[in-house]
């Protein structure tokens, strides 16, 4: 929620008046305490979603300075990101494709709701989100997209969905999920940010159907009843 950065100074002959602080929040006060002799101490907080990028450089009486350049800091102690804002579903649109002809459809919210197509079914989902990493989480990486999808009845055509991001325009990336082959399909999904968060709304497991197969197969009547029998007999 906040990163506090904290600055130490060891010099004879110190003066705030010549540090200066560079970066996205340069505007802060300059305030230091002498916490033993000689030895000068500040804090700087950071708070708020932002791309903070920190520098400090120090000239003492004698004209001699040093900064952030050049010291042995890893880079992310300098430049790093708070983000306390949770991925958004902005919306999610289903369609039935059937050659180039392509309309929009909604799924069920549950089994007795269940959408049944009868041709290829896919889905476009809009996440909203600033440190965007588009990757499935892993147990290499805790960020990115986890996709859950069942796929029941399976169709002697069935291939397993697939799922990329198609489009990434600043904050709006657009994820497709395909659904080429028959199948009792359910979807639902988490994301997850680089600093963590998930998304700001648990995501309503889908319902859908993709049937592209038409049915086949011999109807035979081998004895008649005499109730059908009185009806053939009457047909003449």
């Amino acid at each position: 929620s906040q990163r506090t950065v904290t600055i130490t100074v060891t010099e004879a002959y110190f003066d705030p008046a010549r540090v200066e602080f560079t970066g996205t929040d340069s505007t802060v006060k300059n305030n230091w305490t002498e916490i033993e002799n000689h030895v000068y101490q500040t804090t700087r907080t950071y708070r708020g979603d932002n791309d903070y990028i920190f520098d400090v450089t120090l000239k003492d009486m004698g004209d001699y300075s040093v900064g952030m350049s050049d010291l042995d800091v890893p880079a992310h102690y300098w430049e790093f990101t708070l983000d306390n804002t949770a991925p958004a579903v902005e919306k999610i649109q289903y369609y039935m494709q059937v050659g180039s002809n392509v309309t929009a459809i909604t799924p069920g919210q549950a089994e007795n709701q269940r959408f049944y197509g009868n041709a290829r079914i896919y889905a476009d989902v809009t996440v909203r989100e600033h440190n965007f990493m588009g990757r499935d989480i892993s147990s290499d990486y805790a960020d990115g997209l986890d996709v859950k999808i069942t796929a029941e009845r399976t169709g002697t055509d069935y291939s397993d969905p697939t799922h990329n991001w198609i489009s990434s325009n600043g904050d709006v990336h657009v994820l497709r999920v395909n659904y080429p082959g028959d199948a009792n399909y359910t979807f639902s999904m988490n994301y997850w940010d680089m600093a963590g968060n998930a998304l700001k709304d648990s995501y309503s497991t889908e319902y859908f159907t993709v049937d592209k197969t038409r049915p086949t197969g011999k109807i035979k009547i081998s004895k008649f009843d005499s109730v059908w029998a009185e009806l053939v007999n009457a047909i003449t």
